[in-house]
């Protein structure tokens, strides 16, 4: 019997594989206008999340934001 792997973002990941992990686990990512920022959502938080699009790498915020839904939702899987 094989255990799953439990995925964790690490940081130093690029925006696009985290924007990849969150659509995934179900979150809403729409972009805000005219700021160059994005909104990230999901049913489970209380608060969406706000960042900067026009970075390459994924900002500290949104791989915690992202490991927090990992966590809640107890799948295993293997993230880019």
């Amino acid at each position: 019997m094989s255990r799953g792997v439990q995925a964790k973002l690490r940081g130093g990941v690029d925006l696009e594989c985290a924007l990849y992990v969150a659509r995934r686990f179900g979150c809403d990512i729409r972009p805000v206008r005219r700021t160059g920022e994005i909104r990230i959502r999901h049913p489970a938080c209380a608060r969406p999340l706000r960042i900067n699009n026009r970075r390459a790498d994924a900002p500290r915020k949104l791989v915690t934001f992202v490991n927090a839904i990992i966590r809640r939702s107890g799948n295993t899987v293997v993230v880019c």
